[in-house]
């Protein structure tokens, strides 16, 4: 072999370590990037007047586990109760945006009460709304409504919804399950976090979907 040839041999495999390294590298950082946490922990907007009451948008997400979105309301003579939880499947959402695209809105004057929850990660949209007016006693339901993905839902068979927005086509998927009880005090990030994972649980051991789901 020649004195160039030679040359040229070892010029090459060094370019193959070269690039090896390179790619090595790159997929370490991208590895290392998708590990990174990422989380967002919302306490939800709330509003009270004499005898209804309802909050909105208290929102869990903890990478790489599902998020959970859930509204509340207080009725005559009841502790607060849910109006709505959705469970949902994310793309990795970037980094500069994760806060974006939230709008949570709520209002009480006693008789009537509504919520409005809109969330948007990794460009995919969730719409929650919660409608309640009490009869003219102002001491029970006349009637409620939800709507879930700009359609109405029928809260006797469930408020509950999985949603996979990663799929081409997210739809949802309402279950009817039991929900844990909210404690007196659900007033800091940390009370919705502390929630969010006793409503994990209780979802897992209830509906084998669900913990699946959740995986």
């Amino acid at each position: 072999m020649t004195h160039r040839r030679k040359l040229l041999l070892v010029l090459t495999i060094g370019l193959v370590i070269i690039l090896a390294l390179v790619a090595a590298a790159g997929w370490w950082w991208y590895a290392r990037f998708q590990s990174l946490p990422f989380k967002i922990v919302q306490r939800g907007s709330s509003t009270y007047s004499n005898n209804l009451g309802v909050s909105s948008g208290n929102l869990v997400v903890d990478a790489p586990k599902p998020g959970l979105l859930f509204g509340t309301v207080r009725k005559p003579g009841s502790r607060e109760q849910f109006t709505y939880l959705i469970l949902f499947r994310y793309g990795r959402p970037k980094s500069d945006d994760a806060n974006r695209g939230m709008q949570f809105h709520c209002t009480s004057d006693g008789k009537k009460a509504e919520t409005n929850d809109t969330i948007e990660l990794a460009g995919k949209r969730i719409e929650a709304a919660y409608r309640i007016q009490l009869n003219e006693t102002g001491m029970a339901v006349a009637n409620e409504s939800l709507t879930i993905g700009g359609k109405s839902a029928d809260m006797t068979s469930g408020q509950v919804f999985l949603i996979d927005m990663t799929a081409e086509t997210p739809v949802y998927q309402q279950k009817k399950v039991e929900l844990p009880a909210i404690p007196s005090k659900l007033e800091s990030t940390q009370d919705v976090e502390q929630l969010a994972e006793s409503i994990r649980k209780s979802l897992e051991s209830q509906d084998p979907e669900i913990k699946a789901f959740m995986r």
